[in-house]
């Protein structure tokens, strides 16, 4: 089963690695070819007698033993070519469809909603898409090929035998079928242990990656020695996970070369006594014997591949799973919108099952965003604000109720128009390790170098770029590690000019800024929410004054909803922040 599901992701390779299985077949059957010349050799010149017709040259005839080594010659040879263009051709479908895989895992993850991804995290999606895609690699140049001839030579092996001597036949292979259970007994008892094994190692690929990225803040706050017993921790654990994947290989290693052996001595007790009793002749028992030692020499190179082929089996599995999910279904041609006005009305959503530990949902939210006025939303850390934010960019899709822009749901608009239409600033920046010019201009390639400076000088950040050695070509290393969180934010709100979405989302942009970096930023962002329908996601209460409506969340129900004096002239959670803000040191004449 697991060869056929690996034919068929194998797509246009398919014909390729079927010819690299019968090359393999017709090496299996060449190398079983000179047992039977050697048995016609042995009956001569042991027992005085042979089949003259199974050979196109006599053995009487003088040069018989050159006619014998040419034979030979040309037996391997043939064998020798045939495992040449086995491996050209598996090899070389290997490398393509590697290729070809990651391809196609990437592009199909980027045509599945963003809730997937975020679900299974950085370390297990790297983890498909390199180490098992790696693992997937090794089926059609080293385990497919192997494969074939652990079936195929025994089975030519064995016809050889039985056409000899049944009941010889069937005490060499009489180990045969308890071997093969005790196979298939240790390739499911390391079904379990494999997939623990890839748990901790998915935990200690994330923990190792945590560690990388994070180092500047973990030196920061002391936490190294922390960090570090993370990391521990989830080595120790997938160092016990490869204890045990050991023992589960080696059990059954152990057993089932003992199980074949049985047939090889059952074997030559027979041939022995039917030799000294004068029922068979010295050459048929040298064949036996002979054949009994190559033929099982396959199978316990199978159990050697045994845990290889497991593991395979458990990459090949979570790949399938990927390319199994449904991808987002959206029209493709554009939509017509009455306006660019936000609704929700009876949005329900959950992260059930979303991801260890989401739980965070929203119920029966309901709200209406006029084109060109201003929202603002409020809540403790953990009510849904970001949430609404993303099911509004179509990341996520709601349990129930609908979410419109204008007129239209959006799940009826194509996915490029409503990238088009919507435009997510939040405060995690993401940046390319590429020019500024390609990170501003990102998705639009057609732009020229001026849109992207005044772009840039609307962000308020091209005096920043022109003080850069090559301004608007440098090229951020690292994804723009070296960039203070202010001057990433300048950028990103480039990208966020270029694109001129007729809505905009703000989420906590400036929560983490020094005082110029946030003048800056939040003289950019008045300029860009111009005459846009625009939603802010904000703590800092203040930023919230001059908006045209607020709604407050808890526990992802909309409780309130006003402008800022409606608000605050009533008991509200809102005028309980703002009560908290004025008693907070230091910020009661803000609040004011």
């Amino acid at each position: 089963m697991f060869f056929f599901k690996f034919l068929e992701l194998a797509g246009p390779d398919r014909s390729c690695l079927i010819r690299a299985i019968l090359y393999k077949i017709c090496e299996s059957f060449f190398a079983a070819l000179p047992f039977g010349v050697g048995y016609v050799c042995l009956s001569f010149y042991l027992d005085g007698r042979y089949a003259q017709e199974l050979l196109p040259f006599a053995l009487t005839d003088r040069f018989a033993p050159l006619y014998l080594a040419i034979l030979l010659l040309v037996l391997y040879g043939m064998q020798w070519l045939c495992f040449w263009r086995t491996n050209v051709n598996a090899y070389a479908a290997g490398n393509r469809i590697n290729t070809r895989l990651r391809l196609r895992l990437m592009s199909h993850l980027c045509k599945l909603p963003l809730g997937y991804t975020e679900a299974k995290g950085t370390g297990e999606t790297s983890h498909v898409l390199m180490q098992d895609v790696m693992a997937l690699e090794q089926v059609p140049g080293l385990i497919l090929p192997r494969f074939v001839f652990a079936v195929t030579f025994p089975f030519f092996a064995a016809v050889l035998v039985f056409s000899l001597d049944c009941r010889l036949g069937l005490a060499l292979v009489s180990g045969l079928p308890f071997a093969i259970l005790v196979l298939v007994w240790g390739h499911r008892s390391m079904a379990n242990a494999s997939e623990k094994l890839r748990c901790e190692g998915g935990v200690l690929n994330a923990r190792l990656l945590e560690f990388i990225r994070g180092i500047a803040v973990i030196k920061a706050f002391g936490l190294l020695e922390n960090r570090e017993n993370r990391c521990f921790q989830a080595a120790k654990a997938f160092q016990v996970a490869c204890k045990h994947m050991t023992f589960r290989y080696v059990m059954p290693t152990l057993v089932f070369p003992v199980l074949l052996l049985m047939g090889i001595c059952a074997l030559v007790l027979l041939s022995t006594s039917d030799l000294l009793a004068g029922q068979m002749t010295a050459s048929l028992m040298f064949l036996y014997f002979f054949l009994g030692l190559r033929l099982f020499s396959p199978f316990l190179d199978l159990m050697d591949f045994s845990a290889l082929v497991r593991q395979t089996e458990g990459a090949l599995k979570r790949v399938l799973n990927i390319l199994d999910q449904p991808i987002e279904q959206r029209p493709q041609m554009a939509v017509s919108l009455r306006d660019h006005a936000v609704s929700f009305e009876q949005v329900c959503f959950s992260y059930e099952g979303q991801g260890e530990g989401a739980r965070q949902q929203l119920e029966q939210v309901s709200f209406f965003v006029p084109q060109g006025h201003n929202l603002g939303i409020v809540g403790y850390t953990g009510a849904g604000k970001s949430t609404i934010a993303k099911l509004l960019c179509g990341h996520y899709s709601a349990t129930s109720g609908q979410i419109k822009i204008g007129d239209v749901d959006i799940r009826d608009l194509p996915r490029d128009q409503l990238n088009d239409l919507v435009c997510y600033i939040s405060q995690q920046v993401v940046l390319f390790s590429d020019s500024v010019r390609n990170n501003i201009s990102l998705g639009r390639a057609h732009v020229g170098e001026e849109d992207v400076i005044k772009a840039a000088k609307a962000a308020r950040c091209h005096d920043l770029i022109m003080g850069w050695e090559n301004g608007y070509g440098t090229v951020l290393q690292s994804a723009g590690a070296q960039l203070s969180g202010g001057e990433r934010q300048r950028i990103a709100l480039a990208r966020a000019f270029l694109q001129d979405s007729p809505i905009l989302i703000m989420d906590e942009i400036t929560s983490a800024m020094d005082i110029e970096n946030e003048r800056l930023v939040q003289q950019a962002l008045s300029e860009l929410a111009k005459e846009k329908t625009v939603i802010v996601i904000a703590h800092r209460l203040w930023t919230l004054k001059e908006q045209d409506e607020i709604i407050v969340l808890e526990k992802g129900r909309l409780i309130e909803k006003g402008s800022h004096e409606d608000l605050l002239s009533q008991a509200t959670l809102y005028k309980r922040f703002w009560e908290m803000l004025r008693e907070t040191k230091g910020w009661g004449h803000i609040a004011s």
